[in-house]
């Protein structure tokens, strides 16, 4: 061979080696360099990892050493679990470079102190964790370990693990766990439980923030009431645009306990559509902040800002789905809730809310004996020889079953939700001690006491009040006329309700439909429903005219003092039931005022002077849909549209509180509108 080609080889050869040793040793450095920057991190509030006492030797290409690893819980643990964990790791390290990997690595860890005794009784040795393990080219780091038998009986209890191994993956973000186990067994208090072939799969995109997927899984699982087979427990955590979803996927290939098989059981857990930017810094600062528990002034403002942002931007949690079935029959399925966006950005549960259900029986999974009990209570209704049953919730009208049904209670509950969910998030930086002391808060719906103007100059027949004797700022008698026709086709609304708060809702329903038929049928329906008894005529309207007396002189809780007494003498009196209505609303109390208006429908649900008031309530209580269903509804009963499109475009120019004035700015549009079609 020519002595050219052979030095030539030979340099390129050297070369290569001297760039394979040179890439090993600043594997071995950057190790090192990597190993000391874990060390010099900061601590945090909210725990975590962290490396302590590292005692590193580096060779040509190869090191050892020791380190601490420390497990704090961090100040948001509860007391007696806040004690931090020290293991011991010896580690040998092999910074050959080769073609898959910069280093390879060999450890076993050992707890210190008190926990060292725990393990030796469980494990038998306080050294019972061992691995080995590589950092790939790219800087993934990957460990592979092993734990032997776990065997512990004590006080009548005792669980039993076979050998079990595992590996571990962190690359930047991503992180990736796996562990596998032939066999548990547990036993104590009389129960027991055995399971086959269990894993614990993990592969997270971005492990701070959660993203990726998580599977527990068994392929047998015994218990003292029977068997289940191909248990699975999946989650899955991902990113849309800037909206979080979570999803938590249950399932059972087969269960057999007392007597019952089914097979292919599975079930669908659902939250999403989660502002990503609100639970990220909810959770950076409930890290920070142990638990909420110390927060400073800033930070309760951010932490208030985000949970406002996170409930007004919306988001949806539920069970999307459920199945099953055996030999006889089968079961499916669902159960959402929703909270749409805010529209102006202020979160309310009870304007956001949406909800659905469904669930359905086919076979023999049910006695004929339940099944016709269930008929009979309304719980469900047939489906062939099996049943179903179901419900609908969306802008205060429920219907269970297809049939409409009263939702007053149901919107009662929905608005002291706001209300704990307004003194929650108020609470968010106070102390505990300031939050017991904090006085409760009104409803959300309520918004601070301010009166409430009468128009100035209201028109003779001004669809408002009924004021007998009334101050000249107040609205005068509106006489009802009927409706005229709907501009145009509205969709159909079920007419069928037998209390007052449930037609109350169809109406309002019919209102936002612009479905005038559906509105007059309901009416009607109102109309027939009992009335209070006649009572003392001539002590309520003294009462009546002392009430009056007190609005003129802007007297508004004289003048629902009064008016309430009025009420409470002769509560067949509509006038009276209007007039306290009006000074509720003047008070600047529209929760009470919504209670006396609906009720006063009862004695006449086409009068307009009722509900104008009313819509203006639903209006200041935080409704802004159903007092713009309430106001067109009032529009159409009324005697003169000429002056009741004066009387709103007054008011749109004249009102100063927002929602009142976006309300009579809305009907102005749409009575305009109706007004120029032809009849």
């Amino acid at each position: 061979m020519n002595k050219k080609v052979v030095v030539a080889v030979a340099g390129v050869t050297g070369l290569a080696l001297s760039a394979w040793l040179g890439s090993s040793f600043l594997a071995g450095q950057r190790a090192e360099t990597s190993l000391q920057a874990l060390k010099a991190a900061p601590k945090t509030q909210g725990g975590g990892l962290r490396l302590a006492n590292l005692t590193h030797e580096r060779g040509l290409l190869s090191s050892k050493g020791q380190a601490e690893l420390v497990f704090e819980p961090g100040c948001s643990a509860e007391p007696g679990a806040d004690k931090a964990i020290s293991v011991r790791v010896d580690y040998t390290m092999s910074h050959l470079v080769m073609p898959t990997s910069a280093t390879r690595f060999d450890w076993k860890a050992a707890p210190l102190g008190a926990t060292a005794d725990e393990f030796k009784a469980i494990f038998g040795s306080a050294s019972p964790l061992a691995g080995t393990g590589s950092v790939a080219l790219d800087g993934a780091l990957r460990t592979e370990m092993a734990l032997p038998e776990v065997n512990y009986q004590r006080s009548g209890e005792a669980f039993q693990i076979a050998p079990s191994k595992g590996f571990l993956t962190v690359n930047g973000q991503a992180l990736a766990f796996g562990w596998k186990v032939d066999r548990v067994v547990t036993r104590g208090h009389g129960e027991a439980m055995e399971l086959k072939d269990v894993a614990l799969d993990m592969e997270l995109k971005n492990r701070h923030l959660g993203t990726g997927w998580m599977r527990l899984g068994a392929e047998q699982v015994s218990l003292g009431m029977g068997t289940l087979e191909g248990l699975s427990v999946r989650s899955d955590a991902s990113e849309s645009g800037d909206r979080l979803n979570v999803t938590v996927t249950p399932a059972v290939r087969r269960v057999k306990a007392s007597g019952v098989e089914l097979t292919d059981l599975a079930m669908e857990i659902a939250l999403k559509g989660m502002d990503t930017r609100s639970v990220e810094t909810l959770s950076k600062l409930f890290e920070d902040s142990c638990g909420m528990k110390s927060l400073t002034a800033e930070e309760a403002r951010k932490a208030r800002e985000a949970a406002i942002r996170l409930v007004a931007r919306g988001l949806s949690v539920g069970i999307p789905k459920i199945s099953g079935k055996s030999a006889d029959g089968s079961i499916s399925g669902q159960f959402m809730v929703e909270l749409a966006e805010s529209k102006d950005g202020k979160p309310s549960i009870a304007r956001q809310l949406k909800s659905n259900g469904q669930i359905e029986v086919t076979g023999k999974l049910i006695t004929a004996e339940q099944r016709e009990m269930a008929i009979k209570m309304g719980f469900a209704v047939a489906k062939g020889a099996g049943l179903m049953s179901g419900f609908e919730y969306q802008n205060g009208l429920l219907k269970v079953n297809e049939r409409s049904q009263d939702a007053s209670a149901f919107l009662a509950g929905l608005q002291s939700a706001d209300q704990k969910l307004e003194e929650l998030i108020a609470s968010l930086g106070q102390a505990p001690t300031e939050m017991a002391r904090a006085p409760a808060k009104a409803p959300a719906e309520a918004p601070a006491p301010a009166p409430a103007e009468a128009p100035a100059q209201a028109p003779a027949e001004a669809p408002a009040v009924t004021l007998v004797n009334a101050p000249a700022q107040a609205p005068a008698v509106a006489p009802a006329a009927a409706p005229a026709q709907a501009p145009a086709a509205a969709p159909a609304v079920a007419v069928a309700c037998s209390a007052l708060p449930g037609c109350v809702q169809q109406v309002l329903a019919a209102g936002r439909a612009r479905n005038i038929d559906e509105v007059r049928k309901l009416a009607g329906l109102i109309d027939s429903l009992p009335k209070p008894d006649q009572g003392n005529r001539a002590v309520s309207r003294q009462l009546n005219t002392a009430g009056i007396e007190a609005l003129k002189r802007e007297d508004a809780a004289e003048a629902v003092a009064k008016l309430g007494q009025a009420l409470k003498e002769n509560p067949r009196d509509v006038e009276i039931a209007g007039n306290l209505g009006f000074a509720l609303v003047k008070a600047g109390e529209p929760v009470k005022a919504i209670e006396v208006l609906q009720a006063a429908l009862v004695l006449d649900p086409r009068r307009s002077s009722t509900w104008t008031p009313l819509a203006e309530a639903y209006a200041l209580a935080g409704r802004a849909d159903d007092a713009r269903s309430a106001l067109w509804v009032s529009f159409q009963w009324s005697g003169n549209r000429d002056k009741s499109l004066a009387f709103y475009q007054d008011r749109a120019t004249r009102e100063t509180r927002a929602p009142l004035q976006a309300l009579y700015q809305h009907m102005s549009t749409v009575a305009l509108q109706q007004m120029a079609l032809p009849n």
